[in-house]
């Protein structure tokens, strides 16, 4: 009796167990049926959908079994189209289901949240249709849910919160719209979130710093707005964040740079201000910096050029100003360098001709003058491009061949020097050749000669070519002379910088009708205004000596004298540049702790002490020297500022 209550329990076993394979073989039949099966690409050996019932489907292409169960279905490319039919459901023993890069239509089936075991739920780069079924929120063994590029609307459904073993949530390249929802700040076995190319709104939340594992955001092309929360900087397995093309403002988060493992950082494209955090030189693993297109101030950090990992850093587009740090030399895997379209200045520093893996050079649309540093060991097929700047032909001769765009440098300013009008070029002057022009109309070619006599008056110009930089056309400012020449012998026209101010001083050796001479400055060397009058002698056959302080002077300006003669008739000096590099100042000891020192015996101009974001933090009046306490500033680095003359001091205490 023992013995055939076993056999008839183990045959009832088998019952169960056939019966379970059996509902498994329909679900697949169904599957196929409502995916157009006779069109599937080849191989799909095993799927007979008019075998008998009770026929294995373990072994049928892209099934497997363990136990007697379906437990995955692996069909990806494999031209499925048509719907997913609800009957998957009855797989209760499927733990992996792919049908990834097919031609799927219509609705994920609510029913399929009933999967309880299922581990993979992999569905994208079809063409999948209505909203995420908040039941998949029941999916509570899912490790991997891999919805991306279909059509999805709607919002990311609260639910998903609830999937405590998930890893992957990839929803990137669908429509979906609405916020992303706080709940998911409760997956803290999360590593990598994909949420890209969608509609999603609203901020993003605070809650995604409870994410501890995560090592991959993408959130990028959406229109996400607010700021970027500081509890980001709690992701200390970080290595990819790419929040680029949003709506996102305020300030990047200074606690980034907790982010010691972070590899790729990318806000480019959103409405980001105040200036860079000197933190992410911390990011030493960083190898990408993207933080182009926004509305960033305040000058590059020195601090940037410890993360000697960056291959790629873009910082163009933006407001900030001042030079390129020294410390960028340190950059020596840098490939890639964008600082376009900013408003930095001053001279390219030799290094960035010496880096020996930088290929890709964009420093347009800014500010640089001077002289280009030899770029000769860049490779053929570099792209460097340093247009729209204040270059002349100085550096460039040699450089030619590696430097794709040169065009839209600023225009040259005519000095003229008693009637005599010249320019300053640059360059190997035998290879230039100078084009005169008055009225639009060429007067002269001339090579190797920068200056040209004015024979009589009108409006005189002149473009500038070299035979070494054929990719480069010169350009002066247009200069107006008047009907009548000078009516003075004008020995010399001089200025320089004081204490007191600009001083201005020139001598005739005579003057004949002479009214007196009105004296104009510019900040361009094009447009002049009159700041002030001397009196002429009339007529004398003496040297007469005339000097005129200018005390609003700016860091750098241009003067000319406009003469008056009794008659009414006027004409113009040569135009003089003054310099004014003794606003200049230093400041010390840096770091300080107690005080800081400000020695600006020369300047007339207010000192502001600037933070960071660039906000001023104190404005000081002129003197020779002050010291104030660093009591009321905190430990950090600051910015000292008179005119265009900066200084970094860090605080410690």
């Amino acid at each position: 009796m023992k013995l055939f209550s076993s056999l008839f329990a183990l045959l009832f076993t088998y019952q169960i167990h056939a019966q379970s394979l059996e509902s498994d073989r329909l679900a697949l039949i169904d599957l196929f049926k409502s995916t157009n099966g006779s069109s599937w690409a080849a191989p799909t050996y095993g799927w007979d959908i008019s075998g008998l019932p009770g026929d294995n489907p373990c072994g049928w292409q892209g099934v497997s079994c363990n136990g007697g169960r379906v437990t995955s279905i692996s069909l990806p490319q494999k031209n499925l189209s048509g719907n997913v039919p609800a009957s998957l459901s009855n797989l209760s023993e499927l733990t992996y289901l792919d049908l990834a890069i097919n031609n799927l239509t219509g609705e994920i089936p609510a029913e399929l949240g009933n999967l309880k075991k299922l581990i993979h739920f992999n569905l994208p780069y079809n063409q999948l249709t209505g909203v995420i079924p908040a039941q998949l929120g029941q999916l509570t063994s899912l490790v991997r849910l891999h919805l991306a590029a279909n059509q999805f609307t709607g919002s990311i459904p609260l639910e998903l919160g609830n999937l405590a073993s998930l890893e992957l949530l990839e929803l990137s390249a669908n429509k979906l719209t609405g916020g992303i929802p706080v709940q998911l700040g409760k997956l803290k076995k999360l590593r990598d979130l994909y949420l890209s190319e969608n509609q999603l709104s609203e901020t993003i939340p605070i809650e995604i710093g409870n994410l501890v594992n995560l090592k991959t955001i993408y959130l990028h092309n959406n229109q996400l707005t607010g700021f970027i929360p500081t509890s980001i900087g709690n992701l200390i397995v970080l290595e990819t964040l790419h929040l680029y093309s949003n709506m996102l403002s305020g300030v990047i988060p200074a606690a980034i740079g907790n982010c010691i493992k972070l590899q790729d950082l990318s806000l480019t494209h959103n409405n980001i201000s105040g200036s860079i955090p000197p933190e992410l030189g911390k990011l030493i693993n960083l190898s990408g910096l993207s933080l182009a297109g926004n509305q960033l101030s305040g000058t590059i950090p020195d601090e940037l050029g410890l993360a000697t990992s960056l291959i790629d850093l873009s910082l163009g587009t933006n407001q900030i100003y001042g030079e390129i740090p020294s410390t960028f030399a340190n950059l020596t895997l840098l490939a890639w360098l964008n600082l376009s379209s900013a408003r930095l200045s001053g001279n390219i520093p030799d290094f960035i001709g010496t880096l020996p893996n930088l290929k890709y050079l964009y420093l347009h649309s800014n500010r640089f003058s001077g002289r280009v540093p030899d770029l000769k060991m860049k490779p053929e097929d570099s792209d460097i491009n340093l247009s729209d700047n204040r270059f002349t032909f100085d550096g460039l001769e040699t450089n030619s061949s590696v430097i794709d765009q040169l065009q839209s440098q600023a225009f040259l300013p005519l000095i003229n020097n008693i009637g005599v009008l010249s320019v300053h070029a640059g360059g190997t002057i035998e290879n230039n050749t100078y084009y005169w022009y008055k009225n639009d109309v060429q007067v002269a070619t001339v090579v190797g000669d920068s200056s040209y006599k004015m024979s009589e008056a009108g409006t005189y110009r002149v473009v500038i070519t070299n035979k070494k930089v054929p990719q480069l056309t010169l350009y002066s400012n247009d200069y107006m002379q008047a009907d009548n020449p000078l009516p003075v012998t004008l020995a010399s026209f001089t200025g320089k910088h004081t204490l007191n101010g600009n001083l201005l001083e020139w001598h005739t050796t005579e003057e004949f009708d002479n009214t007196g001479f009105e004296i104009e400055r510019s900040v361009d060397a094009k447009s002049f205004i009159k700041i002030g009058f001397a009196d002429g002698k009339g007529n004398t056959a003496l040297q007469s000596t005339y000097r005129f302080l200018d005390i609003s002077y700016s860091s750098t300006d241009f003067y000319r004298l406009k003469q008056l003669d009794y008659n009414g008739n006027v004409s113009y000096s040569r135009i003089i540049r003054i310099n004014s590099a003794q606003d200049s100042f230093n400041v010390y000891p840096n770091p300080a702790t107690i005080s800081v020192t400000i020695d600006a015996p020369h300047t007339s101009r207010n000192i502001k002490i600037l933070n960071l974001n660039g906000q001023i933090i104190y404005d000081l009046p002129a003197k020779p020297s002050q010291t104030i306490s660093t009591s009321n500033l905190q430990s950090g680095t600051y910015i000292f500022q008179t005119g265009e003359y900066l200084k970094k001091i860090t605080v410690q205490k």
